[in-house]
């Protein structure tokens, strides 16, 4: 996976991934709190515009969660088929994969 962040003419900075060779833009279209829980909803716009919607349990962690979210959303795009719209839940994503070390 690769990221990088990307300048666009309206001052927004969407990431930038490349999924499979494949170049898709990451942006935040909203974000919901429900109790304890967060509901966060992204716009992918590559050969197709895809909508993920990541259900974040209890916490954010600073750094953590966008990176839980970001791998995620690879994740998906590398096995979405025709799929334009998903619901992962960071929880149950999050057994598919370890997360880095930290030094």
């Amino acid at each position: 996976m690769n990221t990088q962040r990307a300048a666009q003419p309206d001052g927004q900075s969407p990431v930038a991934l490349q999924v499979n060779g494949v170049d898709w833009w990451f942006s935040v279209a909203a974000v919901t709190r429900v109790e304890r829980d967060v509901f966060v909803q992204v716009a992918l716009d590559g050969p197709e515009s895809c909508m993920a919607t990541f259900h974040v349990r209890d916490r954010v962690v600073f750094g953590i969660t966008a990176r839980d979210i970001l791998t995620a959303a690879c994740e998906w795009l590398a096995r979405r088929g025709a799929a334009t719209h998903a619901f992962i839940d960071l929880a149950e994503a999050s057994a598919v994969w370890q997360p880095a070390a930290v030094a």
